[in-house]
């Protein structure tokens, strides 16, 4: 889980490598779109799932990549365990949720090919705890990711907060340049 410093900095846009315009998220991790780095790209994605969170009036979006470690897991009766919470997509809205800005987010799940319904189930959730006036969720969809040809029975998303566009990773993103 990222530290309050370092989440605050990445939602500020301070950016450690500015020389290009993709911010590649690693499977785990998640990272935000700034003006000076306005395309998110992840691949890879097979049991992962994409969470895309996106205001394109702000030039703000959120891609996570998210595996296993990525949810809370809750017990059950019998000692089973469900995932209850992305925790993702939790730190980004609580952030949001402390300043003082209103949010009209778009969201978009990219399930892998092998995700888990109990992921897309958490994402669900976790955005219906945070839907407020200042947070408001208006559109949710699930869309299947681009397939990667470089590497079969995995999918790729790439996405630029200037346009909007959804394109596949790394095969197509020459047409951002």
């Amino acid at each position: 889980m990222k530290n309050d410093k370092e989440l605050k900095e990445m939602l500020n846009q301070i950016e450690d490598n500015q020389d290009s315009s993709i911010v590649e998220v690693h499977q785990g991790s998640w990272r935000i779109a700034t003006e000076m780095q306005p395309i998110l790209a992840t691949k890879n994605l097979s049991n992962c799932i994409g969470i895309l969170v996106y205001d394109l009036e702000k030039h703000f979006a959120f891609l996570s990549h998210s595996d296993n470690q990525s949810f809370i897991q809750e017990s059950e009766v019998y000692s089973s365990k469900r995932k209850t919470k992305s925790l993702h997509l939790q730190e980004l809205l609580k952030e949001l949720k402390s300043r003082n800005e209103t949010y009209h987010l778009s969201v978009i799940i990219f399930p892998g090919e092998y995700t888990s319904l109990e992921s897309i189930i958490a994402v669900y959730d976790t955005l219906k705890a945070f839907s407020t006036e200042q947070i408001k969720i208006v559109s949710i969809e699930e869309r299947e990711a681009f397939e990667d040809k470089l590497i079969p029975g995995t999918r790729t998303i790439s996405f630029n907060i200037q346009t909007g566009e959804l394109l596949p990773y790394p095969n197509q993103i020459k047409k951002y340049r």
